[in-house]
């Protein structure tokens, strides 16, 4: 697991931006433009430099994850050109700092040019970061950058038909490949432990009452408590080499292609698949899970992040501005399936000089120091109407 994270002369982090204390929850909140995909960039621009080629020993800053344009786009404007972007990272095995060279105006792949201090040497490639021969003490970065799996806020539509993953391959951003993942490992199964996870979420549902135990079985589990019955299934069409999604609802038992059913069905589909395919110790990142989705919705799809967060052992890193995410884990805690120290909620305004305030959850789930401008629009609307 990260425990914490640094960033330096990169976009709005002029000065070393501290962010320690990460958790198994990291909630991501707060005004817009105040840093907090900036602070996922930091995750994703290695994993997406690792995923061009093992042999590279360049930050690539457009790629399969994220397109962030020049170095002169990156790096803080109000820094010397000579200064590089570093960014650190903490987990149980050690720290780690890693510096690249932003001088270049138009460069779009920057090259590691110092880890831990020290300059680096002709040909040392992204994957020594983690080897004793690079003088690190901390083989286990390599192994948690490359299961870094990342759902975007901006994800695939309702479509006709969808790519295949490449071999092996993980969740795309867009979420492309969700069918392609859902066939693939349709006839997966989850053990009794992971079974009674749910029963402690929802108390009304018993663990004989879940009879299709397969991934596409939790799918449509967790697809009809945010929707009511649904079934969805997908299918393999060997002639065009593509997937197509057939979508069964509580109005039309019937099945339907998505462009026939609503867009929350497309843009969760994604993150349900890219959770129940993660093994223990993946990080998953999602932006803007509630995309799409009517709170009830919004709700159940936090209790299903947790759900993988406590009985899969996966990381989570979520951008929201959506109350009731955050709800959802403050729900649990006061259920006892989560404890606080499970979950870091991170507030972004401008008024923090360390860019983020940490929100502390008790053991009932409250929040006693309220910031202003945290979830506070429906007091401060409702004052007036009432």
């Amino acid at each position: 697991m990260i425990t914490g994270l640094a960033i330096e002369n990169f976009k709005l982090y002029r000065q070393r931006a501290m962010f320690d204390g990460l958790k198994p929850i990291n909630v991501l909140t707060g005004i817009n433009g105040r840093g907090k995909s900036t602070l996922l960039h930091s995750l994703l621009l290695p994993k997406q430099s690792l995923m061009e080629s093992q042999w590279n020993n360049k930050l690539v800053l457009n790629g399969q994850y994220v397109e962030l344009g020049n170095a002169v786009d990156v790096r803080n404007d109000k820094n010397s050109r000579e200064k590089p972007i570093a960014f650190g990272y903490t987990t149980e095995e050690g720290g780690l700092e890693l510096l690249f060279d932003a001088n270049s105006d138009t460069a779009q792949k920057l090259p590691l040019v110092a880890v831990n201090g020290k300059a680096v040497v002709d040909g040392t490639r992204l994957t020594n970061f983690v080897t004793e021969e690079a003088g690190t003490a901390n083989p286990g970065l390599l192994r948690l950058l490359k299961g870094i799996s990342y759902i975007a806020a901006e994800r695939k539509g309702p479509q006709l038909n969808y790519e295949p993953a490449p071999e092996q391959g993980q969740m795309d951003a867009k979420g492309e490949y969700a069918p392609s993942l859902l066939h693939l490992h349709k006839n997966d199964t989850f053990d009794e432990e992971m079974l009674a996870g749910i029963t402690d979420i929802f108390p009304e549902v018993k663990v004989d009452d879940i009879q299709d135990r397969s991934l596409n079985g939790m799918v449509n589990f967790w697809l009809t408590r945010m929707f009511d019955f649904t079934e969805v299934e997908a299918k393999y069409v060997e002639e065009a080499n593509v997937y197509v999604l057939l979508i069964s609802t509580s109005l039309k038992r019937k099945a339907s292609k998505p462009t026939n059913v609503g867009f929350g069905y497309s843009y969760v589909l994604p993150i349900l698949v890219a959770g129940l395919t993660a093994t223990e110790g993946d990080i998953l990142i999602v932006e803007n899970p509630e995309a799409h989705l009517h709170p009830r919705a919004q709700s159940v799809l936090g209790k299903f992040m947790s759900w993988i967060v406590r009985y899969k052992g996966v990381q989570l890193f979520v951008e929201t501005h959506s109350e009731h995410i955050v709800n959802s884990f403050r729900v649990l805690v006061a259920q006892e399936t989560l404890i606080p120290d499970d979950v870091n909620i991170l507030f972004f305004d401008e008024q923090y000089e360390h860019f983020a305030e940490r929100i502390e959850v008790d053991e009932k789930g409250h929040i006693r120091d309220w910031p202003e401008y945290f979830f506070d629009q429906e007091e401060r609307d409702l004052d007036i109407i009432v």
